[in-house]
């Protein structure tokens, strides 16, 4: 019995040498070291808050006119230009013939003829009674009726020369529209500029007056149209428009000169044109506008705002602990937050 008491003793013994080691491991006190936390922030400011509409712009020319013929009767011949063309005024830009009749022409030249020698014998006839009623020598009654009818007389005078001058002017306008028809029309080019938009015309088709065959732009006068569907771009506003390709390009300056916000909704066109003073070639160009400026208030950087139903919070870091602090949100751009109240400027924010 002695001797199995004096085993368990052993057993127990050499058990708790083996496990006296294990507790001779634990780290000691000294060795211990504070956690260091490594946050991204972003510090409260009082600045300026900008927000800025950037959008590609398209070439615009505002200045076009629809060229057509003024009389019926042409028949398509051919187009002398072809799309896209620059042309100066007086070009001839397009022929056509015309049914005409050379007795026609006769006739009208007879006509105007003899309207000619008839205005020609009333004008003496009326004039002689003039000078007569001018020389006649009278006196009491007999003077003042004479001056009556002198006073008549140059009346009528005037006004059958006006008679006869547009009765005359109308035969000559008709026999110009006749001799055009004999000698064929032609469409010319009212002032520099490109034509485009031609109208799908063949060789011996009629065209009525009015018709448009194709459109003259004015290549001179330049402005740039862009999407304005946001109503951020006001009349008269300032821009800046960058043009040219990748690392060769250049910021011009330029303002709108007609933006469709203050109209009614059903009405707007969605653009708005820019008028940019250069002889540079407008390519590849983009707008940038500052629409939003606001001036000593309080902004922080766009990634330490967060959502939450519908909500806006920032984390602040104070006496090395984070408080959770919701704000009143502003506006944002890509890069800043304007922040209305629930920060102070100097507060520093998680920014992660």
């Amino acid at each position: 019995m002695l001797a199995k008491m004096k085993r368990l003793l052993l057993l127990a013994l050499a058990l708790l040498l083996t496990v006296s080691p294990v507790n001779a491991s634990l780290i000691a006190p000294e060795q211990l070291e504070d956690q260091q936390v490594s946050y991204n922030t972003a510090a409260v400011q009082l600045g300026s808050f900008v927000k800025e509409y950037n959008v590609p712009a398209l070439t615009h020319y505002p200045l076009q006119h629809a060229l057509k013929i003024e009389n019926n009767g042409a028949i398509f011949a051919e187009f002398t230009v072809k799309e896209g063309q620059t042309v100066q005024k007086g070009d001839v830009l397009a022929r056509f013939t015309a049914d005409a009749s050379s007795v026609t022409l006769e006739r009208l030249e007879r006509e105007i003829a003899r309207m000619e020698d008839e205005t020609a014998l009333g004008i003496s006839q009326r004039s002689k009674a003039v000078t007569m009623l001018e020389n006649t020598q009278a006196k009491g009654l007999e003077k003042e009726k004479n001056a009556i009818l002198l006073k008549k007389a140059k009346a009528e005078l005037e006004h059958y020369q006006y008679l006869q001058q547009r009765s005359l002017d109308a035969l000559k306008q008709e026999k110009k529209a006749e001799q055009e028809k004999l000698n064929g029309y032609t469409l010319v080019a009212p002032e520099d500029g490109k034509v485009s938009g031609f109208a799908k015309l063949e060789a011996g088709d009629p065209v009525a007056a009015g018709e448009t065959l194709m459109t003259l732009i004015r290549t001179d006068i330049v402005q740039l149209r862009v999407s304005n569907s946001s109503g951020d771009l006001r009349y008269n506003m300032p821009v800046k428009v960058t043009v040219g390709k990748r690392n060769d390009t250049t910021i011009l300056t330029g303002r709108v000169v007609a933006a469709d916000g203050a109209i009614p909704a059903k009405e707007r066109t969605g653009y708005a044109y820019i008028a940019v003073e250069t002889d540079e070639e407008l390519l590849d160009p983009k707008l940038t506008a500052e629409v939003i400026r606001l001036d000593n208030v309080l902004i922080a950087k766009r990634t330490a705002v967060v959502t939450e139903n519908g909500k806006y919070y920032v984390t602040k870091l104070q006496d090395g602990m984070l408080q959770k602090r919701y704000i009143g949100f502003g506006m944002n751009n890509t890069e800043d937050v304007w922040i209305i109240h629930g920060v102070a400027q100097g507060d520093t924010l998680l920014a992660d």
